[in-house]
């Protein structure tokens, strides 16, 4: 799945404010602050489970590597 079609499948999820927070931040400079770049990770539904997981499993030794994540070369 593309990074565009992932990001359609996100959107989906989002309501009318979220989305437009979204939309908001993504038609301004590339450069967020802080407290925007925190402000859009707090409109990702489980954004924060899923980072506590994910360092959960980095320190349990639960990592996959960067080759194994690469799409196969033809």
């Amino acid at each position: 799945m593309t990074a565009k079609e992932q990001l359609l499948r996100a959107i989906d999820d989002l309501s009318e404010d979220e989305a437009a927070d979204v939309l908001q931040m993504l038609v301004q400079p590339r450069e967020l602050d802080g407290e925007a770049a925190t402000k859009l990770l707090d409109s990702i539904p489980g954004a924060w489970e899923d980072a506590q997981r994910g360092l959960e499993d980095a320190r349990a030794g639960r990592t996959t590597s960067l080759d194994e994540l690469r799409p196969a070369k033809p």
